[in-house]
């Protein structure tokens, strides 16, 4: 038995994260530095970590309620095969034309960019950062997201 209330909120959630990356990429929240100069951009760690949460929130709106965690790979592991290979192959094919990593290969590095990058300035944190391609992720992110909530908003409609 589907609980549509889950449904609808984990949704509305994911929704909200998504936007909240968006404006982070998009300089759409601008913010005074420490000259007070206005900025448009916000620094790309809350817009991954944003991102992440939102992929999060997708992926477990197409699980199940018991879905736990915050590690992207596993969840995304549990979505049917269908989906994983839908989502795989959108991303690749848009890889390809850019020689850049695959979808495996990024969902590896980001599995845990919500947990991880929210705390990034921690030391334990800091060993084995990839934050050398962050265009990369955000990249992955500006492809994955509108594919999981296209998929995810199907799946409640």
């Amino acid at each position: 038995m589907v609980n549509h209330d889950f449904q609808r909120n984990i949704l509305l959630q994911a929704d909200d994260f998504f936007e909240a990356y968006r404006r982070c990429t998009r300089g759409e929240n601008p913010r005074k530095d420490e000259y007070n100069r206005l900025c448009f951009s916000v620094v790309n760690v809350p817009a991954i970590v944003n991102a992440a949460f939102s992929c999060e929130l997708y992926l477990k709106s197409m699980i199940n309620e018991q879905a736990r965690g915050h590690a992207l790979k596993e969840l995304f592991e549990q979505l049917d095969l269908s989906k994983q290979e839908f989502i795989r192959e959108q991303i690749n094919n848009e890889f390809s034309k850019n020689k850049i990593f695959d979808f495996d290969v990024c969902l590896e590095h980001i599995s845990n960019a919500f947990a991880e990058w929210r705390y990034i300035y921690e030391a334990p944190h800091t060993e084995g950062f990839y934050g050398c391609y962050i265009n990369e992720f955000l990249m992955f992110f500006n492809l994955l997201l509108p594919l999981l909530k296209d998929l995810a908003h199907q799946k409640q409609g």
